[in-house]
């Protein structure tokens, strides 16, 4: 995991976490594993589609929540403790997202990091 800390005005500070690929794909293999129950597809008993038919049919970010969710706590407590920073909230902002989910998948020439 790599950190950046931006300060910002008014005690304030953005902080950009960097999760590895492979922690990534096992948030993702666990929120497979925990929605594969509920989905359904003609051809496939309920609970027995593969995860690459259901990413197929409904895009790879299909799962991308349920990752993020997994991931962010555990991240963020990480940042805290290598950060130095007194966070005082999480600072959530109504308006947009505190939170993004930038990916991409990792190939010969490509990064192996993702970013949350």
């Amino acid at each position: 995991m790599s950190l950046q800390v931006e300060k910002l005005e008014k005690n304030m500070a953005k902080l950009t976490i960097e999760v590895p690929a492979d922690d990534l794909e096992k948030a993702l293999q666990s929120a497979y594993m925990k929605q594969k129950n509920k989905i359904s597809l003609p051809g496939f008993r309920k609970g027995k589609v593969p995860r690459q038919m259901i990413e197929k049919m409904y895009g790879a970010e299909i799962f991308y929540d349920d990752a993020a969710n997994e991931l962010i706590p555990k991240a963020y407590a990480e940042a805290y403790d290598e950060a130095e920073l007194d966070i005082v909230s999480s600072g959530t902002d109504r308006k947009r997202k505190a939170i993004h989910l930038h990916g991409r998948r990792c190939d010969k020439a490509g990064s192996d990091a993702w970013r949350v």
